[in-house]
């Protein structure tokens, strides 16, 4: 399988692959796959407990219950450091 890439794009490809231990373009490329489908992965757990968190706020708001907007923005700051940090690793 051929990939076409530009010359920058391949420039930055030759780098990363000389600072292997042992170069190799597949290993690369599987490496990079990974964390981008981690990042994925990361990225929609975090929307779908943010849609579940809405979800019960509106039930909770439908019921004459609820939380105070500072509660509520503390939760969803939370959840934003959460993502950063899961991000991050």
């Amino acid at each position: 399988m051929a990939i076409h890439v530009d010359a920058a794009t391949e420039e930055r490809f030759r780098k990363a692959l000389a600072q292997l231990p042992e170069p190799d373009p597949s290993a690369l490329m599987n490496h990079l796959l990974d964390v981008e489908q981690e990042r994925l992965e990361g990225e929609a757990a975090f929307r779908s407990e943010l849609d579940h968190m809405l979800e019960e706020s509106h039930a909770q708001f439908e019921r004459g219950e609820g939380i105070s907007a500072a509660e509520s923005r503390a939760r969803i700051a939370a959840l934003r450091a959460r993502a950063m940090a899961d991000q991050a690793a």
